[in-house]
């Protein structure tokens, strides 16, 4: 699963990229978002989906959460769209594809790098905490 701490390292990239290529996307299904409005106030919003929207930013909140911030490309009530990336990548068809091209990274590879680095180190935490691995070490 494509999580925050994966996407962490590359924040600086995608910034740049969103920066750099402008692309549109559209909000595929019926869903609420936290939106900032024009007077500086945040409120969750009801979309309907199909509304056009733009990325502009990344930010990591206090969670740690990487964060997506849209700007509407039609006339609205609000200045920004902020949507976390795994809904993000649940709402918006395509949103895989501008990662891996922001990251320059195939995401696939990226997931299955995690998995086998986690493997590792739960399967090196399970060897340590064997009592007999004290014993063993250095028995040859």
């Amino acid at each position: 699963m494509l999580s925050d701490d994966l996407i962490k390292p590359y924040e600086k990239r995608i910034q740049r990229f969103i920066e750099k290529e402008v692309r549109r996307f559209e909000l595929n299904q019926p869903c609420k978002c936290s939106v900032k409005k024009r007077d500086g106030t945040f409120r969750m919003e009801a979309f309907i989906g199909g509304e056009p929207i733009q990325p502009t930013a990344i930010y990591f909140g206090k969670k740690e959460q990487a964060i997506f911030v849209f700007k509407p490309i039609n006339p609205s009530n609000f200045a920004f769209l902020e949507i976390p990336l795994v809904r993000a990548r649940e709402l918006i068809d395509g949103f895989d594809t501008f990662l891996e091209e922001a990251m320059n990274v195939d995401l696939e590879d990226l997931m299955i790098a995690a998995e086998k680095e986690s493997f590792q180190r739960n399967e090196m935490a399970r060897v340590v905490s064997n009592p007999s691995y004290e014993q063993l070490y250095g028995s040859w």
